[in-house]
């Protein structure tokens, strides 16, 4: 049977996504990269911010796993929708994933202000 996501990251609906989000997809099976982008698009404007090859070597697969990392940061406080064609990934039995073709499939916002992905160490003397 064709790939299915099982989870993303940022999850559907998600808000105070940090700027600097890497897009992770997590599949029911193994999978490889087909032909053709992932298009990170503003959800208040439908404008395109990013077109990004599967071919890119920001575009990692590990398994069932997919790692997208973004060009540059993502504004603040912005509606973002991410729409990934059929054939974009594929399973081993080049079965393609049906993608996100709709504005509402894939959507998140990001924090209004400077949230990170960071580690913290803890404070001096705890």
């Amino acid at each position: 049977a064709a790939p299915i996501d099982t989870l993303l990251i940022p999850r559907r609906g998600s808000i105070q996504v940090p700027t600097n989000t890497r897009l992770q997809i997590y599949f029911n099976q193994p999978i490889q990269k087909g032909v053709g982008n992932i298009s990170v698009y503003d959800g208040s404007s439908n404008n395109l911010i990013f077109s990004i090859p599967v071919s890119c070597t920001c575009v990692e697969v590990i398994n069932n796993k997919v790692h997208i990392t973004l060009p540059s940061m993502l504004s603040a406080n912005q509606v973002i929708f991410v729409k990934i064609l059929s054939g974009v990934f594929k399973n081993l039995s080049h079965e393609p994933f049906a993608g996100f073709n709709s504005s509402t499939d894939w959507r998140f916002t990001t924090a209004s202000g400077i949230i990170t992905n960071q580690s913290f160490n803890p404070a001096n003397n705890s």
